[in-house]
């Protein structure tokens, strides 16, 4: 089997982070979920992925990353929720910031844990010789795991790094990125930048998911509603508790009724990028359903269609 990347997109809402834990935890095949929501709000994205950015975990952000996150809020997303142009710049100086990460991936520390009887595959240590979070979950994988699952939210510049290290070294033969890529000139960038990077033999594709502007804000609010009431709290004292000013519910539910502006195209018949495949999301249709139709896609039989 070739090697592949499959990068999947998706606007606020479309369920992202739920197919990173669904991939993660099927049975037979291990995947990493990189949870980059959590990354810059000052979590662990791997220990941590899936969980929603606490009070005291935003309170360990680091400066630099801060401000990084803080001008894709306002020159990227914002930008596009105004229906306006986003400064790309902004999402290249973040997500350069994550591929670089000492804490995440740089060193020079072999972790022979990981890749015992296969050989010093280095995948990048910290300087203690640990590695926050991926030495957790990496460290029963075997050099013919099948996936690693990178959730985050805007537009990358350079994951090529990450990738070698994963595809070539690790032995790794399909990689997963979760992202919600707005637009099609970033995901494009994204793909050939991945493709020309990984070189021959690498196949990399792009699934987007769509989900209508009422579906999402539904979710989100479900989401937000569930998590209070887990916690005993009323959803104004819980987003009070998370670091959020006081919103009341109509606030907050036109927030993420206009946090998918910007996201293109509105549907999957009008996708044009090549080696893209389109999924409106429906009500009726569950992760299960959604993970089996991409699988399907990506077989050699019949993955003949793009779109």
């Amino acid at each position: 089997m070739s090697e592949r990347v499959v990068i999947v997109s998706g606007p606020s809402g479309a369920g992202k982070t739920s197919f990173g834990d669904f991939f993660k935890k099927l049975p037979g095949a291990e995947w990493v979920h990189f949870d980059t929501d959590v990354y810059v709000y000052g979590g662990d994205p791997i220990e941590q992925s899936g969980l929603v950015p606490t009070k005291e975990m935003k309170e360990t952000v680091r400066p630099e990353l801060k401000e990084a996150y803080g001008a894709v809020l306002e020159r990227g997303f914002g930008r596009l929720f105004q229906n306006q142009e986003s400064d790309p710049v902004v999402f290249h100086r973040l997500y350069d910031m994550l591929a670089e990460d000492p804490q995440l991936f740089h060193s020079h520390v072999v972790l022979r844990t990981l890749t015992e009887g296969h050989g010093d595959h280095c995948i990048g240590t910290r300087s203690s010789g640990t590695l926050r979070g991926l030495h957790f979950c990496l460290h029963d994988l075997s050099i013919q795991s099948n996936v690693v699952v990178l959730t985050t939210q805007g537009s990358i510049k350079k994951f090529d790094w990450l990738l070698k290290k994963l595809v070539k070294q690790r032995g790794l033969k399909n990689v997963m990125l979760t992202h919600s890529i707005f637009e099609p000139r970033i995901r494009c960038f994204l793909r050939e930048t991945v493709g020309k990077s990984l070189g021959d033999g690498v196949a990399v594709k792009v699934v987007v998911i769509n989900a209508a502007p009422s579906m999402a804000t539904t979710r989100k609010m479900a989401q937000a509603e569930g998590l209070a009431a887990a916690e005993g709290k009323s959803l104004f004292d819980w987003l009070v508790s998370m670091g959020e000013k006081g919103q009341t519910l109509e606030e907050l539910t036109k927030f993420h009724s206009t946090v998918r502006t910007g996201f293109c195209p509105a549907s999957a018949a009008e996708i044009s990028e090549g080696h893209t495949l389109g999924i409106d999301l429906q009500e009726s249709m569950t992760v299960e359903y959604v993970a089996q139709r991409i699988m399907e896609w990506l077989k050699p039989s019949s993955n003949t269609s793009d779109t």
